[in-house]
């Protein structure tokens, strides 16, 4: 739910898609650590700028931050869930994000990992609008805390655009996947069908074999009875049966 699409695992992954596989598996991690990093450093600034006396609003989003970041991240790699739920799951992560940015500015650093959130969850369009959504709020959340300063705008700015031209690689890296493992897929099921028609040339060449011999087995069995019958017939003309072995060796 919280990365770039995995390629499925199968019987046998060819080198390049299980290369590709373990870069997304890697994104991935990085990007759970960062948000797991961010989220701490959030609660250390929240605890310090309030003078020891813990913030108890911005305490209760980012423990509401944390669950719903946890629990649909292991769902979603234990089970799976539909492109519906994983919208929601953003809707809710985002939500509690902008509680807990307008309590502490700090959290406005979380927006770096939510700008990939948004983009690999969301059509390429949507996600960059909604880049553009969470920097701005960002940006609206440090000039409420401490004024609006130059770095208070540069940073979530280049931040979104860096975020953009990575997340615009790896949908180009996940696309050319696709593309490999389509091919790959279609050279598979050709290799399939050219053995498949090499066994039936190969059972029609037996069988054409085997007709032959049998043909000129059957076909020299017969010649031979029409001497031996014809030899009958010249040795004794005149025998009761010869009409008979006649027609037996004419039969043949």
């Amino acid at each position: 739910m919280t990365g770039p699409s995995r390629p499925r695992a199968s019987a046998e992954l060819p080198p390049e898609s299980a290369a590709v596989r373990a870069v997304f598996t890697q994104l991935q991690v990085a990007l759970h650590t960062l948000v797991a990093a961010l989220l701490a450093f959030t609660l250390v600034s929240a605890h310090r700028d309030t003078a020891g006396e813990p913030d108890l609003v911005a305490v209760a989003a980012a423990v509401g931050f944390t669950v719903v970041y946890l629990a649909g991240t292991v769902w979603d790699h234990l089970h799976g869930t539909g492109r519906t739920t994983r919208l929601w799951w953003l809707a809710a992560v985002l939500a509690l994000w902008s509680v807990l940015v307008v309590r502490v500015p700090e959290a406005a650093y979380l927006a770096f990992p939510l700008f990939f959130l948004a983009q690999f969850l969301l059509p390429v369009w949507a996600g960059v609008a909604a880049v553009a959504a969470l920097a701005t709020v960002a940006v609206v959340a440090l000039g409420m805390h401490g004024g609006f300063t130059p770095a208070g705008v540069v940073g979530p700015a280049v931040g979104a655009l860096v975020a953009v031209g990575l997340g615009t690689g790896v949908r180009a890296l996940d696309r050319e996947s696709r593309a490999r493992r389509e091919v790959i897929a279609e050279l598979v099921r050709t290799r399939s069908e050219l053995a498949r028609h090499q066994r039936e040339v190969g059972r029609e060449a037996e069988r054409a074999r085997l007709a032959g011999e049998i043909h000129d087995t059957v076909a020299q069995g017969l010649a031979s009875i029409g001497m031996l019958l014809h030899a009958v017939e010249r040795a004794d003309p005149s025998h009761p049966a010869v009409d008979q072995t006649r027609l037996a060796r004419e039969v043949a």
